[in-house]
């Protein structure tokens, strides 16, 4: 397909209703280029990172005109001034001009094996693509793939790393070593490449070349070498260099490997470039005396006369999200923390805050800390908050500051095994005085209170020992709700009286329906709606309690939500997300659910989870993983945050949280002019507003109820077609007639 546009500065806009946005992080810089224009691009893990010669930054990626995530490579040929995007599962895209080209074909060929690009290298006419499979050829100047060759044995695979060239031969370093061909010869037969063995190294991982001389990486079984080949003779130049080492040549061979930087001439002289003081690179490039280096976790690194320039798009670090949670003007998001299974992911403990008015991302990184997990926020002051770790306890931080530790030398927090650094908390809530209640996984004393005055409360609850837990919300009438992973849920009532324990209802609440059947038998996620109800994530969809004030009552029970749909002309009925693994959810403004799986993306249901409003996938949104670990809401515009396996997006939902007086009322756009073709938003409203639209003439053109604050219109009639120009009225009306309220609206067809 053709997709218009790239090489544009962003604009900080409003989001519309129904607009994405990323925040996608750049310290991970695979590949680098530089084009025409003097614009140094780097590849990303979720687009390409544009440095502009004034120094500014952009991004592109799918949102802006990319075809796909897990960007991996990138070149650029100067002869037809166009860019090559590689990625991680073959994809390709050609930008020329302000057009992206999709080249999908290696994607979705039917082979079972890695089809990363690894490299892109440009000769003439061709970029030849260096792939997990063998090599593919790609005619730059028709914007199509002209030959694929599988250079293995007996035409098999071969992960290609690296390709040069050399008078009339092509080189590969791939895994089964160095492989040559003519390229007079047809270089997709295999039987047209000669290995040339290198005796004592059984794989190469890059190469290049000066004058005569072949300088190659090599894998010698046990440490990475860098060799020199003239004539028929390899000597070593280089010892003991890392995996991701790599060679460029220019007028002499540059070698990045271990935070150094050598510049070695072609007899194998070595200068010594100690001072460069740089990263852990993957890659870089020369241009007009100045270095740049593809960071690993930094970005991309300017080195000019002796000066390093940073440039990094902040998002969340690395594009690894655990929890997502919103307060204020902040969203707060963890890197951890574990899996399905509760095993550590072993991820240095990892803040991102973003600024919503600022529209700024901040990240601070505790290296003593792993898997950073739940976040419980001070109600009084947003730059104060707590973080459960996967790792030896609670974090206490003051903006990006830890200013507490709390683990086993100076809390009742317990360790799991003999190591104390298996403290794993996997629930932090306050309770409505200000006290923080902790939930400490598999331990003899699981449930915690961090009190208000900075001691400790320790309850005694044996029937909740050496539990998997999860996390915990308190509902509206002060109930402790928490999730037990391999066996349901348990609820606390402490009437309100924290140091008495005589009056407290505690129970473990097995989610069994009406019929006595289970629902799931794993649990992951909880979350009160605007009625009171808890909706809850299983292995096997969801489930609802009604009415969880009653939770000590003989016969309670939980609820399926049944849905019928039409499948093959027939109405067929389930459960709601059956066999789904249900992860995360999320309550908006209009009382609706989001529910986020682990592999199927998130779905939005309607108030009472019968009928499903949205489906939204890494096919049809720019969603970057389908595995969606948590979900946010800003209550005040219904933005949507999504923290997945693979980075974080948002989407500007059509439903906020309402107030209790219509203040504010205003519709956006207005006027609606004539080119434009988007939803046409009405906020300010109350709870299930009715809203009409009319003529000055008092003839009703739409209708709706409002999700919460907000209602939407396409700008169409009830016949679908778009109305005449003129001024229309919004009639604002609340369910019992009460409260009403009048704005108007210029339209231009």
């Amino acid at each position: 397909f053709l997709l218009s546009l790239v090489y544009f500065k962003s604009l900080n806009a409003q989001l519309p209703t129904y607009g994405w946005r990323d925040h996608f992080d750049f310290h991970r810089i695979y590949s680098i280029c530089q084009t025409s224009q003097g614009n140094i691009l780097g590849a990303s893990d979720n687009g390409v990172l544009i440095i502009y010669p004034d120094g500014s930054m952009d991004k592109l990626t799918k949102l802006n005109g990319l075809s796909d995530f897990g960007v991996h490579s990138i070149a650029y040929s100067n002869q037809f001034e166009k860019t090559i995007i590689g990625y991680k599962n073959g994809n390709i895209d050609i930008i020329d001009n302000n057009q992206i080209y999709n080249i999908p074909d290696i994607k979705l060929k039917n082979i079972a094996v890695d089809k990363t690009i690894n490299k892109i290298i440009i000769s003439d006419k061709y970029a030849y693509l260096a792939c997990g499979f063998g090599i593919a050829i790609l005619d730059i100047d028709k914007n199509e793939i002209f030959a694929t060759a599988f250079i293995g044995e007996n035409a098999g695979y071969v992960d290609v790393k690296n390709v040069a060239f050399r008078n009339d031969s092509i080189f590969a370093a791939t895994s089964d070593g160095l492989l040559v061909a003519l390229l007079n010869d047809d270089i997709v037969d295999y039987n047209n490449w000669i290995n040339y063995e290198i005796p004592g190294y059984s794989a190469l991982t890059d190469i290049a070349i000066l004058d005569s001389n072949i300088f190659v990486i090599a894998y010698n079984g046990s440490s990475y070498d860098l060799l020199k080949k003239n004539n028929n003779t390899w000597s070593i130049v280089k010892s003991n260099l890392n995996s991701n080492a790599n060679l460029k040549s220019y007028d002499k061979i540059y070698l990045n490997s271990k935070d150094n930087f050598y510049i070695i001439s072609k007899n194998g002289t070595i200068t010594d470039t100690s001072h460069f003081e740089y990263f852990n690179t993957n890659d870089f490039l020369i241009s007009d005396g100045k270095y740049y280096f593809a960071e690993n976790t930094a970005g991309i690194e300017k080195l000019s006369d002796n000066k390093f320039t940073s440039f990094v798009y902040q998002g969340v670090y690395l594009n690894q999200a655990f929890k997502i949670k919103n307060y204020g003007n902040k969203i707060y998001v963890t890197r951890g923390a574990y899996t399905l299974n509760h095993n550590n992911l072993w991820r240095a403990g990892t803040i991102n805050i973003y600024d919503l008015q600022q529209n700024t991302w901040k990240t601070k990184i505790n290296w003593q800390g792993l898997d950073y997990n739940v976040i419980a926020i001070d109600t009084t002051d947003e730059n104060h908050y707590f973080i459960g770790a996967w790792w030896k306890g609670i974090y206490e931080y003051d903006s990006t500051t830890v200013t507490n530790e709390y683990n086993v030398d100076n809390s009742p927090l317990e360790s799991l095994l003999s190591s104390p650094g298996y403290v794993r908390v996997s629930g932090l809530v306050f309770d409505k005085d200000l006290n923080l209640w902790s939930l400490n996984n598999a331990y003899n004393r699981p449930l915690n209170v961090l009190k208000n005055d900075g001691t400790w409360k320790t309850f005694n609850l044996p029937t909740l020992t050496q539990k998997k837990t999860g996390e915990m919300i308190f509902t509206k009438n002060g109930v402790l709700w928490g999730i037990l992973l391999d066996d349901g849920f348990f609820a606390l009532d402490d009437n309100q009286t924290l140091e008495d324990e005589n009056d407290d209802i505690f129970k473990i609440i097995k989610p069994y329906d009406d019929n006595g059947e289970l629902i799931g038998t794993k649990y992951f996620c909880l979350a009160q709606d605007k009625n009171g109800d808890i909706w809850f994530g299983t292995n096997d969809g969801v489930g609802v309690f009604y009415s969880p004030e009653n939770f000590n009552t003989d016969g309670y029970h939980a609820t399926r939500i049944k849905i019928t749909d039409i499948l093959n002309d027939s109405l067929v009925t389930n459960y709601l997300l059956a066999g789904q693994n249900v992860i995360s959810i999320a309550i908006d403004g209009g009382n609706r659910k989001w529910f986020g799986t682990n592999g199927d993306g998130v779905y939005l249901l309607n108030e009472d989870g019968t009928e499903q409003l949205a489906h939204y996938t890494t096919d049809n949104s720019p969603l970057p993983s389908n595995i969606i670990n948590s979900i946010a809401i800003v209550p005040k515009t219904g933005e949507v945050f999504f923290a997945t396996a693979k980075g974080v997006v948002s989407f500007m939902s059509d439903a906020a949280e309402a107030g209790n007086e219509f203040s504010d009322v205003y519709v956006y756009p207005n006027p609606v002019r004539e080119d434009y073709d988007g939803p046409i938003t009405i906020t300010g409203l109350l709870y299930d507003t009715n809203v009409k639209i009319t003529d000055v003439a008092g003839n009703i053109v739409y209708e709706t109820t409002s999700n919460g604050d907000k209602a939407v219109w396409d700008g169409k009639n009830f016949d679908g077609r778009r109305v005449a120009t003129g001024i229309y009225l919004v009639f604002c009306t609340t369910p019992d007639g009460k409260k009403t309220f009048v704005t108007k609206l210029l339209f231009i067809n």
